[in-house]
């Protein structure tokens, strides 16, 4: 189940507005597609932001957003270092920056982390993953 911590960092972030690049020393060159099926619509962009465990849900270590496109979006982080790492994305209709909910405190946008996550806060044990080789993530949101 999805957990209202993760919402409301979400709501309290800027996680996708400026293009972020992490520091590539130790560089492995290695590449990670992100390919988000179920995408409602071609309103907005959906926000790419990929964590290492330092800045989990808080900083990013690399974040892109791209042109929504109803059905499948995808993008590639390239230049990686082998290590763990976690995604999280976000559907922003409306391109304001932030997770926009309904009075009911549901969210209106569409959101998705590389896990599955458990009630309670959004840990990095659920959500993590390693990368040793390119690899390409199916996501759904």
């Amino acid at each position: 189940m999805k957990t209202l911590a993760l919402l409301i960092a979400l709501a309290a972030s800027n996680l996708f507005n400026t293009p972020t690049t992490g520091s590539t020393d130790n560089n492995d060159g290695l590449t990670l597609t992100i390919e988000v099926s179920n995408v409602r619509n071609d309103r907005g962009t959906v926000g790419f932001a990929l964590f290492t465990k330092d800045g989990f849900y808080k900083t990013p270590f690399m974040s892109e957003s791209v042109t929504a496109s109803e059905g499948m979006v995808s993008y590639t982080f390239t230049d990686l270092p082998a290590g763990d790492y976690a995604v999280l994305l976000h559907h922003d209709e409306n391109e304001d920056g932030q997770m926009n909910f309904h009075s009911t405190g549901m969210p209106k946008e569409d959101w998705a982390t590389s896990g599955t996550p458990v009630m309670g806060p959004p840990s990095w044990k659920e959500n993590s993953f390693t990368l040793d080789a390119d690899q390409t993530l199916q996501m759904r949101f």
